[in-house]
């Protein structure tokens, strides 16, 4: 009996590690997906490479992007796309975002506005995104649309869909709904990174710069600042 309870504790301590190790492995990617998107944003402003990512997100889903938005309720500053990025914790129970004027933090919001009146969710920091994903699971595409719309949005606004977010955690999930992508970004290639332009495509950047190398459009390359002429 001892040496069961012995062997049933040891394959205990191995199970534990080996989901330490897994968890470990999944914020390891996670951190090297932000660190790369941080390296493109060297190659171009963080302003330049949020407005062409919501221009592409735009083109693929006409009507069904929603914009980030976040106005301070303490100094009434409006923060840009960027600062509600920055302003966000890495914890996933803290979906608050934090004013740079006055470092109030509250929930900022994605919002859609036409004339039949507006539409507005609340918006979740990649990390927090993944981890309402890790807890609900591979769900139907279509439970995600009517259950869990703000977990959607905010997934759609960094990867286009819900495909790359499972990625994070090691789950292939294959019910994104179809998204003729190559017609609606053609205007784009070699104006941003192959990468950045797969990652809103939820596509791979092999396929991408395919695409590009096809249509004979030349990569992206970052435009050199001129020197002011010495006197």
């Amino acid at each position: 009996m001892m040496g069961f309870g012995m062997s049933f504790g040891f394959s205990q301590r191995i199970e534990h590690r080996q989901v330490h190790r897994q968890v470990h492995r999944q914020e390891q990617r996670l951190e090297q997906t932000l660190a790369q998107r941080l390296k493109q944003k060297q190659s171009m402003s963080a302003e330049a490479l949020l407005s062409i990512r919501v221009q592409i997100l735009e083109a693929l889903h006409p009507g069904g992007v929603l914009d980030p938005e976040a106005k301070c309720p303490n100094c009434g500053h409006q923060l840009k796309t960027i600062e509600i990025l920055s302003g966000f914790l890495a914890d996933p129970n803290d979906t608050t975002t934090g004013c740079p004027k006055c470092k109030t933090r509250f929930q900022p919001r994605l919002k859609r506005s036409n004339q039949a009146g507006s539409y507005e969710l609340p918006f979740y920091c990649e990390i927090q995104t993944v981890e309402k994903m890790r807890e609900l699971g591979p769900l139907p595409f279509t439970v995600y649309e009517k259950d869990h719309p703000a977990i959607l949005a905010s997934a759609r606004f960094y990867w286009g869909g819900l495909r790359t977010g499972f990625l994070k955690l090691d789950i292939e999930y294959d019910q994104d709904p179809p998204n003729s992508w190559k017609d609606k970004i053609l205007s784009f290639l070699g104006k941003a990174p192959d990468a950045l332009i797969a990652e809103v495509c939820n596509v791979s950047a092999t396929s991408v710069g395919r695409l590009r190398r096809e249509k004979k459009i030349k990569v992206y390359r970052k435009r050199k600042r001129r020197k002011c002429a010495q006197r």
